[in-house]
């Protein structure tokens, strides 16, 4: 991991639901905010790390105070939690300001976190993140209007349930495609889409390159390490 360090300070207020193509871990120096996105919803604050993975999307609604935050590059094939702590998150912020080039140690969890489930919108998301959910059942189950489950979820997620959870089944496709051999019909199905046509749409749709670009971008990084 290149320790490339990017320092953003978040003004008070909300952040609308945005994405990144690439992997990042943020430490946060100062002032609290929430987080709601792809791995829930969570409550941030000075010391904790926040890991993004690829293609993931999130939003925050920062505190009064704002907050301040230093991003760096992550190679997410060391799998992190969404959010935890670091034994020594002093020691950590100096190596990434010193340039150091390999964090993995420092970056060791040492507490972790879960999201923030007080309410039935961020219960939702993790419904849906597990596997499909039919929103009606759902609804009636929880006492609440069908209606007011779509709205409500879009209001609270920045997205629609529907489109949270096709995002959610092509990210794993997506880890599975650049991590992986498995044959792309068996990627498909193993992930809940109807066919090898319909994750050829969805993951094309969310990075911009399709399933064969992501393999051919494995076969080479396979070589390459092969050969170091």
């Amino acid at each position: 991991m290149v320790s490339t360090m990017e320092e953003q300070r978040l003004s008070p207020g909300d952040l609308p639901r945005h994405r990144h193509r690439t992997s990042y871990v943020a430490i946060v120096l100062a002032g609290r905010y929430a987080e709601f996105g792809d791995t829930g919803r969570w409550r941030v604050g000075p010391g904790t790390v926040v890991a993004h993975g690829p293609f993931e999307a999130h939003g925050d609604v920062v505190g009064p105070g704002g907050a301040r935050v230093v991003n760096i590059p992550w190679d997410d094939s060391a799998v992190l939690p969404p959010l935890f702590d670091v034994a020594d998150p002093d020691a950590l912020l100096r190596a990434v300001r010193s340039g150091e080039r390999d964090l993995s140690a420092l970056l060791r969890p040492a507490a972790t976190y879960v999201p923030d489930n007080r309410d039935w919108p961020a219960l939702l998301a993790g419904a849906l993140r597990r596997g499909p959910v039919n929103l009606t059942d759902w609804a009636i189950g929880q006492g609440l209007a069908p209606a007011t489950v779509s709205r409500g979820f879009r209001r609270a997620f920045g997205t629609t349930a529907a489109r949270y959870r096709i995002e959610a089944q092509t990210r794993e496709a997506l880890r599975r495609l650049r991590q992986g051999a498995d044959a792309l019909a068996a990627i498909a199905a193993d992930c809940g889409f109807a066919d090898q046509a319909h994750l050829t749409r969805a993951v094309t749709g969310l990075t911009g390159q399709s399933p064969g670009w992501w393999r051919r971008v494995k076969s080479v990084q396979d070589r390459e390490a092969g050969g170091a």
